[in-house]
């Protein structure tokens, strides 16, 4: 256990969700939003306990409940909520931040395959058969994020407190580029809204399931597929694993249209898949541009960055390039 991990998680938290007593913790990485630790308990069961960024409430609970009931209805093996002794699932500490405990589903993290490209084609497949079994569930979410602007226009408003040119001048064309590139408003339905290999899990060398539910919304389901490419050449250039083009991208489309069967002509849907994943690349570097100034959103890694200004610089110079993978 780090003194980093016994900072994080007040005692009144471990008390509640483990009434027997807590044998260890570790920080579970690669989470931007909400602090996520893996916790072992004195009868050696796992679970994982998260503490929520302060965008989230309760809600978010209730509906994740109702929608993993319907896909446990489906076959999907998903992670269960843990409530304390008095019935509590999300339980605030002392400062008023939310906490949560789900049951842990034995399996291999999917961020141990980030970067693999024949693993993202399995990705499209089953991103596919989680929209095919969710076409049919006619249920609104209770929780939504507030109405705001686009992002473009908060960071064209935030544009003279930029004071780096260099910064400034990927802002502007960031904003440029913001309205060349549309995803359709219809159809809609329940879609997952951050389906990146590293919120999957794996067995016997396959993804059987997502995890991190909590960005969930009534979609177009390419916002789905926008988001999985966009994370996917995001992957292949963190990890340095090779060159990356629009082209390697076409198994995982191909792999998600033959499971998803949308009633689009196939080139059709591929070109409207790239222009997906380019504009959830520039909605995501717009947003980091826009944490750079009002610098309070994103979760960043002090193992790995100075501040969370450098982290946000280097997340949007990130999007940048996936973006221009996603033009070739």
């Amino acid at each position: 256990m780090t003194e980093s991990t016994k900072v994080l998680i007040p005692s009144e938290i471990l008390d509640a969700f483990y009434p027997h007593g807590v044998a260890g913790q570790t920080v579970i990485p690669g989470g931007e939003v909400n602090n996520t630790f893996l916790v072992t308990d004195r009868r050696n069961a796992k679970t994982v306990l998260q503490q929520l960024s302060p965008i989230y409430d309760s809600r978010v609970g209730k509906d994740y409940e109702v929608i993993a009931a319907h896909l446990t209805a489906k076959g999907w093996e998903m992670a269960t909520a843990l409530k304390t002794a008095d019935g509590t699932s999300y339980l605030p500490d002392s400062k008023g931040r939310l906490w949560r405990a789900f049951t842990y589903i034995e399996s291999m993290p999917g961020r141990d395959m980030e970067g693999d490209l024949e693993a993202s084609a399995t990705l499209g497949s089953l991103l596919g058969a989680l929209h095919q079994d969710l076409a049919d569930f006619n249920y609104r979410p209770g929780f939504s994020h507030p109405a705001a602007r686009s992002p473009a226009d908060q960071l064209q408003e935030l544009l003279p407190k930029i004071t780096d040119a260099a910064t400034r001048q990927l802002a502007t064309e960031m904003i440029a580029l913001s309205g060349e590139d549309t995803i359709d408003s219809q159809p809609v339905q329940v879609i997952h809204d951050d389906p990146r290999i590293g919120n999957t899990l794996f067995r016997d060398g396959k993804p059987f399931t997502f995890i991190d539910w909590d960005a969930y919304k009534w979609a177009n389901p390419l916002v789905d597929v926008g988001d999985m490419l966009q994370s996917t050449v995001g992957d292949v250039l963190t990890k340095g694993v090779g060159h990356c083009s629009a082209k390697q991208l076409y198994p995982i489309i191909e792999a998600y249209y033959a499971s998803a069967k949308p009633g689009t002509d196939s080139q059709v849907f591929m070109e409207q898949a790239l222009a997906a994943g380019r504009v959830i690349a520039l909605k995501l570097g717009i947003r980091h541009l826009v944490d750079s100034v009002e610098d309070w959103y994103f979760v960043w890694d002090r193992r790995r960055f100075s501040s969370r200004l450098e982290f946000n610089l280097f997340c949007a110079r990130k999007q940048q390039r996936i973006y221009q993978v996603l033009s070739s």
